[in-house]
């Protein structure tokens, strides 16, 4: 099977994130919000499946009657990838992608995106 575990689970969220913004359902920043508050928080202390056999087959089940049907079921390239690799809007690098990172500080973003391995691992960098 191709892909990695964790690269497999995020493909699953990217994809679904981009299909809200694609819809108008939610903003990056929103999306970021649930993830950052929310999700991340969860399975920091429990995982997934822990939280999954926590909530029920039972509910689970009703959860996913409801919503599955409208998740995302691209199997290619989402337009919104496609319209950011045609317009140069592809990133951090570019300073634009779903984020117009050309007045933020990308040096303070990539800290704190490495920071809890950093606190979890004990390790520091060099000044």
């Amino acid at each position: 099977m191709p892909g990695l575990l964790v690269n497999r689970l995020a493909q699953a969220m990217f994809r679904e994130s981009l299909f809200l913004m694609e819809q108008g359902v939610a903003t990056a920043e929103d999306i970021d919000k649930a993830i950052k508050w929310a999700v991340g928080k969860r399975y920091a202390s429990i995982g997934l499946l822990e939280y999954f056999d926590e909530v029920g087959f039972a509910l689970e089940r009703d959860i996913a009657a409801n919503v599955s049907p409208s998740l995302c079921d691209v199997k290619g390239i989402q337009k919104i990838v496609q319209k950011g690799l045609d317009s140069g809007k592809t990133g951090v690098a570019a300073g634009e992608g779903l984020y117009d990172w050309s007045g933020k500080d990308v040096a303070e973003f990539r800290m704190r995106k490495q920071a809890p391995y950093f606190e979890d691992l004990n390790w520091t960098l060099p000044e």
